[in-house]
């Protein structure tokens, strides 16, 4: 999902989630991030698939974003993490999320 980040540049928002580019994340604001894939999956899914708590501490604490919600077939980013064996993000997720 491309959009127009601060600078004025066309960026891919999930692509840059799925390479954990924090940098570039951080520029973006709340209403940028707060997008959905064509499965209703969120930039938190992506993080959780890609193992990366870095990105989900920015989501989650710094942005105030919930790590709780459910795409279209109602898995939240912590079954993607469990059904891709991602133990450390499964237990930052349960001590994180509401």
């Amino acid at each position: 999902m491309k959009i127009e980040n601060n600078n004025n540049q066309e960026v891919d928002i999930l692509q840059l989630v799925k390479t954990g580019n924090l940098r570039a994340i951080s520029d973006l604001d709340s209403n940028q991030l707060n997008i959905r894939d064509e499965s209703e999956s969120t930039v938190i899914h992506y993080a959780a698939r890609s193992d990366n708590t870095e990105l989900l501490k920015f989501f989650i604490v710094t942005k105030s974003m919930s790590g709780s919600m459910e795409n279209s077939i109602g898995a939240t980013p912590a079954h993607d993490a469990a059904a891709l064996g991602h133990l450390s993000v499964i237990e930052w997720l349960v001590d994180h999320t509401d």
